[in-house]
């Protein structure tokens, strides 16, 4: 591992503090260096320092018989309990070694940061790859002993309650390991996935990236609450997550699925918790949070065939789409009916006076030659309007998940 961040190490080090750096492998060969025609040379020095883990100094007269080296002082590299190389740094010794304490303190550091990385950056691909299996699994046609297996070996067990928790990121240009900047702050995976697990932490938690933008949680549950107590508190967990991301400068659209019991629902769960990103964001659009348990009628309307809901839709929305404000009054309907018919709140909410949606829903009565007193009219064109909105905002997403 020191081998591969040496030289730029050297040389970083070297131009900040104006002082000739060496770096060396285990057995006293330079592989990072200030002055890059020393690497792949021996650095005598280094071999005792490895051999007793003590600093050496190097006094002029100390070095007038050896190739290549210069006075100054030389300092084991420990990572991990053992000593993997030194650092050397050229000058008089009194002076330069306070110097070598601070750059072997920030090589050591480097190095667990890296090791630290590289492990979470491992076991996070094994995380993603056994939700990528379980998001695939047939209970009907698949045997569940490997994934079963695969799960443990990572310490999970999936034969308890879970609910799938399902995160992406808003405006998100590409999401990589060197980082993702939003309103000028970079934020890497890394940082992502240490936000969710702030919150979502309990030891049989599995959460992990699942590609470019999108994250996902399968939270446990206790096993005697039922699936109404396990949304709620879900819920307030995700209120919480939105709350540290918006923190910073983050904004997310959270989807919370069903709850499986067992493995053989924790494919559903999945769907579903993708299924309610999907339908939150293309209806009520912007970050919010979803459950799919709200949502039931929505998701309903996106089973059903294509051409059918075409017809249904094209069939009843026809006289509000020929007109030049049916934007305006397809969204004044839809909120109107999601205020329970309530001029006030609906006139709240869309920041109109009562009298302009009165106004407005006369018109879509008249219009589409329907009573405003008749439920059955009304859920028909309320309706269609959901299949409207899903169907022109890319629902193929949702099979997708």
């Amino acid at each position: 591992m020191l081998d591969k961040i040496a030289q730029k190490l050297a040389s970083s080090t070297a131009e900040l503090i104006g002082i000739d750096i060496i770096i060396t492998d285990e057995k006293g060969m330079i592989i990072g260096a200030s002055d890059p025609s020393r690497r792949g040379t021996l650095h005598e020095p280094s071999l005792e320092v490895i051999r007793t883990g003590q600093n050496s100094i190097q006094q002029e007269q100390d070095v007038q018989h050896l190739q290549g080296v210069k006075s100054g002082v030389t300092l084991p590299i420990e990572f991990t309990g053992k000593r993997i190389g030194t650092i050397a740094l050229a000058g008089v010794p009194s002076k330069v070694t306070p110097f070598g304490m601070l750059v072997k303190k920030h090589t050591e550091l480097i190095l667990s940061e890296k090791m630290f990385s590289e492990v979470f950056f491992l076991r996070s691909r094994a995380i993603q790859s056994l939700l990528e299996q379980i998001a695939a699994f047939d209970p009907e046609k698949d045997d569940e002993t490997s994934l079963l297996a695969t799960a443990r070996g990572l310490g999970f067990e999936l034969q308890i309650p879970r609910i799938a928790v399902t995160i992406e990121l808003l405006d998100a240009r590409a999401v990589t390991s060197q980082g993702l900047e939003i309103e000028t702050v970079p934020y890497t995976q890394m940082d992502i996935m240490m936000a969710i697990r702030t919150i979502f932490n309990r030891p049989q938690d599995i959460s992990t990236m699942m590609d470019s933008g999108r994250y996902e949680i399968l939270r446990a549950a206790k096993a005697l609450l039922n699936e109404k107590e396990v949304v709620q508190r879900t819920w307030k967990e995700c209120e919480k997550l939105k709350k540290l991301m918006e923190g910073k400068g983050l904004h997310v659209v959270i989807g919370i699925g069903s709850l499986a019991q067992d493995i053989s629902c924790l494919p559903a769960s999945h769907r579903d918790g993708w299924k309610a990103v999907t339908i939150g964001k293309n209806i009520h659009y912007g970050p919010s949070i979803y459950s799919i348990s709200d949502l039931m009628l929505e998701d309903l309307l996106t089973t059903a065939s294509r051409d059918i809901a075409k017809r249904y839709r094209e069939s009843i929305l026809a006289p509000l789409k020929a007109t030049s404000d049916s934007v305006e009054l397809i969204n004044t309907f839809r909120v109107w009916c999601e205020h329970r018919f309530s001029p006030s709140g609906a006139a709240k909410a869309l920041s109109i006076h009562k009298n302009t949606l009165n106004y407005r829903i006369n018109k879509i009565e008249s219009m589409c030659n329907i009573d405003s007193q008749n439920f059955r009219e009304l859920l028909s064109l309320y309706i269609a309007i959901l299949i409207n909105e899903l169907s022109d905002r890319n629902t193929d997403q949702l099979s997708s998940r």
